[in-house]
Parts: C-alpha cells; structure tokens; sequence
C-alpha cells in the first residue's frame, strides 16, 4: 500500500517516453508481482496445513487459488520488462487483464468449492467497515475543501448553503453520526440473512466499482466547492478592478495586493517563482497611461497571471504541456485550468448516478423475496441514478451549462434530490413495516 500511494502519483501512462513514468510504472508492477507471490505462498501455507489435520477438501481449492497467484505474480515480473523508452507503452493495459483473471478464478474455484465461498465468514461485516472507512474519508476530504476555500476571504451566505448541503450529500446527522450514503447503503446491508453463496460473491465483487465510485464523487464534490468558492472570488476581484477601470494607478495598488498576499502564502508557485517580474510589470504598468499601446495587453496579462496564482492558491493543478509543444499564453494556461472543472463536473455526475446504481444492484441481490414496497425503493435508486448520469446531456447546451456551473445551486440540487429519495425510501419502509404488523395481528 505504501508503494503504491507513494508512485500513484507520478505515474502517467500516456507518456511512455519519459524516465519518471517509466520508472513508476516498473515500481508499480514489481509491486504486484510481490504482491501476488506472498499471497499465492499463503495460499499454499494454508492448503499444507488443511492437509496435515486431514481436511482433503480444501487442498484442490487452495491449490488453484495458489496457482492462480504465482501465475499472475510471473506475468507481472514479464510486464517489468515491457516498460520503457521505445517501448509500446500499452503494457499496462495488462494489469487490468490480469486483475479480471485472477477476479474470475477465484470467484469461480469459491462457487465451485463452497468450503473455500465467503459462507460462514465475516465478509459482510468486514465490507461494512471497510465501506463506513470509506466515508470517514470522505468526511475528511470534505473538511480539507472547506478549510481551502474561507481560510482567507472568509465565508458568505451562499458559501455556508453551499457548504451544508455538500456535507449533508455526506453527512445527515452530526449527533447519530449518520450518512445519507450510509443509510442507502446499511438499509439493504445482508445482515443475519441468507442469500447464496454465489450472490455473496457477486455482492463482494461489486464494492469495488461501489467503493471507488464513492470516491470519486466525493472529491468531484470537493472540486465543485472550490470552484464556485474560486468563480466567486474571481467575481468580486474582477468587481474590484472594474470599479478603478482606466485608472492604472489605483488598478496597479490592487494587483500588487494580491498578487502579495499569495506571494506571502507560498501555495501558488507561479507567483512565488515570478513575484519580482510581476511586481516590476505592475511598477511599470501603474506609469501606463489609458492611451498607451501596452496598457491592455499588460492589463490582462497581469490578470490572467492573478487568475492563474488564484487557482494555484486554491491547490487546483494541470497537467504540464508535453516537451515540444507549443507555447502556452497566460489566457489559455487559465482556460485549461478551468477545463479541470469540466472534467470534475462529468465524473462527479456520474461516479454520484454508478454509487446510486450500485445502491440498487446490492437490493436486488440480496432481497431474494421483495413486495411492491421494495421495488419502489430499488426503482428510485435507478432512477436518480439515471437523472444523475443524464446531466451530462447539460454541456451540450453551452449557455444552459455555464450559467449552472457557477450557481450556488449544484451541490444543493444533488443533496435535495439525494433527501427526497430517501425520505420516500423511508416512507416505503414505514408502509411495509405497517403491513408486516398488521399481518401478524391478523394471524
């Protein structure tokens, strides 16, 4: 886990060519490959020991989980191989081969040898925990966003609805500790309930697209925090400017006060590595006259570089541009800086309408007998989920999407429509506890 928090990173597939990619990418598989060979020796420290106290059932199993291991383990030591200058660079789409591989033997050799399934374990507890880790995570991802956006221009009325309902998508109740995730996901969670071996296994499998969708969105959830915090602040500093427009003087005194203040915090380095550039621009600049051929262009220039220190101050980052390419002027560098958010806004979308799919995908497996109560519970889930997902339609109409992607109104619009489902889950719930009853007074 260490190896791979410390090269996740660095690491860009994309660009085969470059030494440090290279180089996290063989750090990444000889990870694997150690990875695969211990748990495949454990495999067979296991098989050894069912067999010395005469548990024959488990060898064939064990065996073929081992097998599949130290198989897997060889691959991944090929692939250290494959990675590299002048190499395809594709290599690591085997990675995700090998996962699929070694999902399925195991997944199969345990529904075929049920003495080696999940029955009589303690998986559903383990992935309860596992899951509510998750949104402890979360929680603290939420925090570290909230901490970033008022640490220095403070809080405003918008900001604190934006704020609560973010962390109401996360958190429902502070003093019970409870989630709004949490309760969609406890509510159908196959506790002291029999529903088969191979559903148990299919339910396990899909925490993965299940947990890293969580995951996704609540840092796209983050991300659309900072960003309208970051729109907002833009406003009220392009505000600033057009107050003192055409006087350079008093135009030049408010640059140079921010463009000090992230000097002094150090976080936006493009400001901190050209601080005395800028600050000789702006000194030349303030002599400028309304009719000088370069007043406008140094006007945005300086702009878009307090724009640009703005986003870095904000711990917003781009990909740098690969060796060659062409130059970047300051205007695009700001554009493809809020092209990040285009991007978040997609993922988010959809990682909220998959973990809402998935909500729905775990209900159906796990209630082997449902009434008319539990499929309107499960078909909401589909439903928001679909509703979530279909917001990608929304770019598509530029002048639509623009003015919704810097309203308050994203993040309460999700924590809204999230409350509703749920408040009606819970009705459903109600209903169905009401008619349970009743047919025990009846009987």
């Amino acid at each position: 886990m260490a190896v791979f928090s410390s090269v996740s990173t660095t690491w860009d597939p994309f660009s085969p060519d470059d030494e440090t990619t290279a180089k996290a990418l063989r750090t990444m598989t000889l990870t694997l490959m150690f990875s695969r060979f211990i748990i495949g020796i454990q495999y067979f420290v296991v098989m050894g020991f069912g067999w010395s106290i005469s548990k024959k059932k488990v060898v064939i199993p064990l065996a073929i989980h081992g097998t599949v291991m130290l198989l897997s383990s060889a691959v991944y030591l090929g692939l250290y191989y494959t990675f590299g200058p002048g190499q395809s660079g594709k290599s690591y789409i085997a990675w995700y081969v090998m996962a699929f591989f070694e999902v399925v033997a195991v997944i199969g050799t345990s529904s075929f040898y049920r003495i080696v399934s999940f029955k009589k374990t303690h998986l559903v507890e383990r992935m309860g925990l596992l899951t509510l880790i998750i949104f402890g995570e979360g929680i603290i991802v939420m925090l570290k966003g909230i901490n970033t956006v008022v640490k220095s221009f403070g809080w405003s009325k918008t900001m604190v609805g934006v704020i609560v309902s973010a962390l109401f998508i996360v958190v429902s109740t502070l003093a019970y500790n409870d989630y709004f995730y949490w309760m969609f996901y406890f509510d159908y969670n196959p506790r002291n309930v029999h529903y088969g071996s191979i559903r148990q296994q299919v339910w396990s499998l899909l925490h993965f697209p299940f947990h890293l969708s969580v995951v996704l969105s609540v840092e796209g959830l983050r991300q659309l925090l900072t960003f309208y915090n970051l729109n907002q602040t833009i406003m009220q500093i392009s505000a600033d400017l057009v107050e003192v427009r055409d006087q350079p003087v008093k135009e030049a005194k408010i640059l140079l006060s921010f463009f000090s203040f992230f000097y002094k915090d150090g976080n936006a380095k493009s400001v901190v590595k050209d601080y005395y550039d800028i600050t000789s621009t702006i000194k030349e600049f303030s002599t400028y006259s309304i009719d000088d051929p370069a007043y406008t262009d140094t006007w945005n220039d300086l702009v878009y570089r307090l724009y640009i220190g703005l986003t870095e101050y904000y711990g917003i980052k781009v990909a740098y541009p690969k060796p060659g390419a062409a130059p970047i002027s300051e205007a695009g560098e700001f554009m493809r800086i809020l092209g990040v958010f285009d991007l978040a806004y997609k993922y988010f979308f959809i990682s909220v309408g998959v973990v809402f799919a998935m909500y729905g995908v775990f209900a159906i497996i796990v209630r082997r007998h449902m009434d008319i109560f539990d499929y309107i519970s499960i078909s909401l889930r589909f439903i928001i989920a679909g509703i979530f997902i279909g917001m990608l339609a929304l770019p598509t109409n530029d002048i639509a999407y623009k003015a919704y992607i810097v309203s308050p109104w994203v993040i309460p619009q999700v924590c809204l429509m999230i409350f509703t489902v749920l408040v009606v889950d819970k009705t459903m719930s109600y209903f169905a506890l009401r008619r349970a009853k009743f047919r025990l007074v009846e009987n």
